[in-house]
């Protein structure tokens, strides 16, 4: 964590982080942002704090209402928005429809993860991860590939 921020503030990136949740309620959320705060304090993080909460059938998120994880979003960004530093929600287009309920998360900005050419998400985003299987030199293997479309702040 600190060597990539490092290394990306030392080339001249703006830097920002990603934390992937597994609160299964709002007090876990906070606690969830208030150590990722921790960890951020003082590293020039410039860019947003980004919170996803993906799932599966294995993880503890799996059979939270849409109402709760909405809840846990908004718990974690407003520590975050609190703080200082802009919150981002990622998540695919298919979780972001099931999962939450965007009419109470209109002050957080979206970060959509839609592989493909041409999105077709309906709502709007200031990121789009459309791949994870491109290359970069100096990186060993496939990484995402995203694009800012808005500056975040």
């Amino acid at each position: 964590f600190l060597s990539n921020i490092e290394g990306a503030r030392k080339a001249g990136l703006d830097v920002g982080v990603y934390f992937y949740s597994s609160a299964v309620n709002t007090k876990e959320a906070v606690q969830e942002a208030k150590w990722t705060l921790k960890q951020i304090q003082h590293k020039g993080i410039t860019m947003p704090v980004a919170f996803d909460m993906e799932e599966d059938s294995f993880s503890r998120t799996y059979k939270l209402s849409m109402m709760q994880k909405t809840k846990i979003t908004d718990a974690f960004c407003s520590i975050v928005r609190q703080n200082g530093y802009k919150p981002l929600i990622y998540g695919n287009p298919t979780w972001i429809y099931n999962s939450l309920d965007l009419s109470y998360l209109t002050k957080y900005s979206l970060w959509i993860a839609h592989y493909t050419n041409q999105t077709t998400f309906s709502y709007q985003y200031i990121m789009w991860q459309y791949s994870q299987s491109g290359k970069l030199p100096g990186i060993t293997g496939k990484v995402d590939m995203d694009i800012m479309l808005v500056r975040a702040g």
